[in-house]
């Protein structure tokens, strides 16, 4: 092994001689690849994988940064996007993961996250935005030879959560032209929205007993109905509503304390039994208006990024 160090070597790196610093010391002479190696072989995600600490990948961008600001004419001051490749040739292990290129699930995804680039949400740093532009390209190498025997450009309607049901086909070709008009997102219905829905009523009668339990008539008559949290041990303590006493004659001060709380306990018996879980969750759907496909999406990022249009469509002349 010894023996085809120094020729290995040779092959892919160029020794760079010792320079003199500014404060007079010597700088020590080191190897660098050479400009063959940066075109041909650099691969990011090989370099991510094995590389212990992150600052070793950061290295790796700031070595290749600086070999095109000197042989390819690089100008900018930000870092340019790594060079993602791809290769045609997979490790049988990898292959299963391949899969997940050709999933709705997988383009309703990146659909997701370049539209959150495109109207520039802060929060989405840069590395996720070249990572899913590098994974729909993959997406689109890998994708079946044939295209779908369907028109292209549907419009179709998304429901948050539910991304394996965006589009109707595994096909990256088909998707990327479909366009998504609106995404309907569930939201929680206010705790005073609700309350403020709920019709109150002075007396204590059965119906806001039923309310106050949870129980629908078909529950109260029938043993066979579903399991509600008063049947599971969850009904609330007596003491916190006064009830009339069954024993007490008319005009009794047993009977007169309980008509007298009767109104306080029937306006708060809402809030105090929703505390304890006894209400559920209502939510109500939200419309957001898209209007774009994966296509639109990606010309606009690259004019936005670009700072010039990208795409200029072609004028016909009239016959």
């Amino acid at each position: 092994a010894k023996e085809l160090f120094e020729p290995t070597l040779q092959e892919l790196a160029e020794y760079k001689e010792p320079n003199l610093e500014a404060g007079g010391g010597l700088q020590q002479g080191t190897y660098v690849p050479k400009a063959s190696v940066w075109e041909n072989e650099f691969d990011p995600v090989h370099v991510s994988q094995r590389a212990i600490y992150r600052r070793d990948m950061q290295s790796a961008m700031d070595r290749y940064t600086e070999y095109l600001r000197n042989h390819k004419g690089y100008s900018k001051k930000t870092t340019p996007w790594p060079p993602f490749k791809i290769e045609d040739s997979i490790h049988p292990a990898y292959k299963g993961i391949y899969r997940l290129l050709n999933c709705k699930t997988m383009h309703a995804f990146l659909f997701i996250v370049l539209h959150k680039a495109l109207n520039r949400d802060k929060n989405l740093p840069e590395a996720i935005l070249f990572h899913s532009v590098h994974l729909l390209n993959m997406c689109l190498h890998f994708a079946p030879k044939t295209f779908p025997n369907r028109v292209p450009g549907l419009t179709l309607q998304g429901h948050d959560g539910q991304l394996d049901k965006w589009y109707g086909t595994c096909d990256i070709k088909a998707n990327a032209c479909d366009i998504i008009s609106e995404v309907i997102v569930p939201t929680p219905v206010a705790e005073e929205e609700m309350l403020s829905s709920v019709s109150l009523t002075d007396d204590m009668d059965t119906s806001s007993l039923e309310a106050m339990f949870q129980l629908q008539p078909s529950t109260i008559s029938t043993s066979g109905g579903p399991v509600t949290s008063a049947q599971m041990g969850q009904i609330p303590s007596l003491a916190m509503v006064s009830l009339p006493s069954v024993t007490a004659g008319k005009g009794s001060p047993k009977s007169s304390y309980a008509r007298g709380t009767q109104s306080s306990a029937a306006k708060a018996h809402v809030k105090r039994y929703e505390s304890r879980g006894m209400a559920t969750i209502q939510y109500k759907t939200k419309r957001i208006t898209v209007k774009e496909s994966l296509v639109s999406i990606l010309i606009k990022l690259h004019t936005k990024m670009g700072g010039c249009a990208s795409y200029k469509p072609r004028v016909q002349s009239p016959p």
